[in-house]
């Protein structure tokens, strides 16, 4: 049996550096598939307030963020179902401020004008001010640290007691 040449050194060293690529390669194309799955996992289907499970509100809202020095007033759709899902979109014309969604044990809160979008699974952080007033027009009490007074058919008011974070809004027709 012939044995086999000993290759140059640039030559095995050029085959070990091919090796290596197509390895890391495939490494990075099953991470950015595995991602992709992911955040397709993660879409939720759109929302259809034509359904007659969706109980809307639509009115006027004034936020001041926690932390922030601000007051955003605006115009609030919120909308929620006997099942649990819940949709808050707050809005000052033609920008969107703030947008939060809970569904099947998964929540989504999206804020433009910050940059921030987060997501989850399970029940939303009880920080989320747009999250305690789903949570109130569900006929839940808010959470710990949250105070609610009037009513989500009028005027209301929720209400951190801590971080000074408040959401006050009116219904409209």
């Amino acid at each position: 049996m012939p044995s086999r040449p000993l290759l140059p050194r640039w030559e095995r060293r050029s085959r070990l550096v091919c090796r290596l690529t197509r390895w890391l390669a495939g490494l990075g194309l099953g991470f950015a598939l595995v991602s992709w799955v992911g955040c397709v996992g993660w879409r939720l289907a759109p929302v259809d307030f034509a359904d007659p499970s969706w109980k809307v509100r639509r009115g006027q809202a004034v936020w001041h963020p926690a932390g922030r020095d601000i007051e955003l007033a605006g115009e609030m759709l919120g909308a929620t179902t006997a099942d649990g899902r819940g949709y808050v979109h707050f809005s000052k014309s033609p920008r969107l401020v703030a947008e939060v969604r809970i569904e099947e044990g998964r929540w989504m809160a999206s804020f433009p004008f910050l940059g921030r979008r987060f997501q989850g699974v399970g029940d939303p952080p009880g920080r989320l001010a747009w999250a305690q007033w789903i949570r109130i027009a569900q006929g839940v009490i808010p959470g710990e640290g949250w105070s609610f007074s009037g009513d989500l058919d009028g005027e209301w008011r929720l209400a951190h007691e801590r971080n000074g974070e408040w959401l006050e809004g009116v219904a409209g027709p």
